[in-house]
């Protein structure tokens, strides 16, 4: 299982934009560190069987969102 968030955390632009201080327009050195964070990374996640079926637990974070990506055994 995997999953790709997009929260204040990770991947929202928004908030990077704020902690820099980006006015009306950024500059370059801010549009560079925007870059690097406007990405979204899907992340290997542990699950646990529980009585026969499996069972995956997150925390969202509001406002945000979770891709879940499930798929067979490796």
């Amino acid at each position: 299982m995997r999953v790709t968030r997009l929260d204040r955390e990770h991947g929202d632009i928004t908030t990077v934009a704020e902690r820099l201080g980006v006015d009306e327009w950024p500059d370059e050195e801010q549009w560079a560190a925007l870059r690097a964070v406007d990405t979204l990374r899907a992340e290997p996640v542990d699950a646990v069987d529980r009585d026969g079926s499996t069972v995956l637990e997150l925390e969202v974070p509001q406002p945000g969102a979770v891709l879940v990506e499930v798929g067979p055994p490796r």
